[in-house]
């Protein structure tokens, strides 16, 4: 059986055809499991039609704390709407440091634009420099256009076939996340699964390695005592 990708883009409009075209393109490798947030989803916006962008950084929170996501594509322009694909990124980032990201856009000189100002060969070297170090942040694995996206992200995901036990303990762990778990492990006894796989992603407080450490080292307990 090929091993399972979960994708999460956030896009204003449906990416319902992109999604297919990556899930056809990786077919003989890799099973895809997508969800799209759309942006201007009326669960987003105000009796007035106006976005309330904490509603949107909400359901995002929502679906990465119920699923771990192998990559997260964003979009950058989302109209005149008061928030852009970095400032999602930026949201992501306060609890999902870790999380594989790329940010893809129609116009990439939007994203310069944001970041070093709009008149480049105006800029100095310093405000240069400020920018890119400000986009490197970010912590984004790439920045592709729109046209080339679905190709970028096939060539991309052919490309980290690796197994991550990391990935899969979380996934794990979230899918079971009202489980508690009984283990005379300090660490870990009384906890919920879903909490145990946050403080993995370690967001929060930078412990994520040693409570996968934990984990592991419990895994090792068991195996040691089920084979005496």
């Amino acid at each position: 059986m090929n091993p399972t990708r979960r994708i999460l883009l956030i896009d204003d409009e449906s990416q319902k055809n992109s999604l297919e075209k990556i899930e056809n393109g990786l077919k003989d490798r890799l099973v895809i499991e997508s969800k799209q947030i759309e942006v201007l989803h009326a669960d987003y916006l105000d009796d007035e039609a106006n976005l309330k962008p904490e509603k949107v950084y909400e359901a995002i929170e929502t679906a990465l704390k119920s699923t771990r996501y192998d990559l997260i594509l964003v979009d950058y322009s989302y109209g005149q709407v008061g928030i852009d694909g970095l400032d999602v990124i930026k949201q992501i980032r306060i609890k999902h440091p870790k999380d594989d990201l790329i940010l893809y856009s129609a116009n990439q000189r939007e994203i310069i634009a944001k970041v070093v100002g709009e008149n480049l060969k105006d800029s100095s070297t310093t405000e240069i420099i400020s920018g890119i170090n400000e986009l490197m942040n970010f912590r984004i694995a790439k920045i592709v256009s729109r046209p080339a996206m679905d190709s970028e992200i096939i060539g991309y995901l052919r490309s980290d076939m690796t197994f991550s036990p990391y990935g899969f303990i979380v996934n794990v762990l979230r899918e079971n996340r009202d489980k508690v778990f009984l283990s005379c492990y300090p660490k870990l006894s009384g906890k919920t699964f879903g909490e145990i796989a946050d403080l993995i992603d370690g967001g929060e407080n930078g412990m994520g390695n040693e409570w996968l450490s934990a984990i592991l080292e419990q895994l090792i307990v068991y195996l040691s005592e089920v084979n005496e």
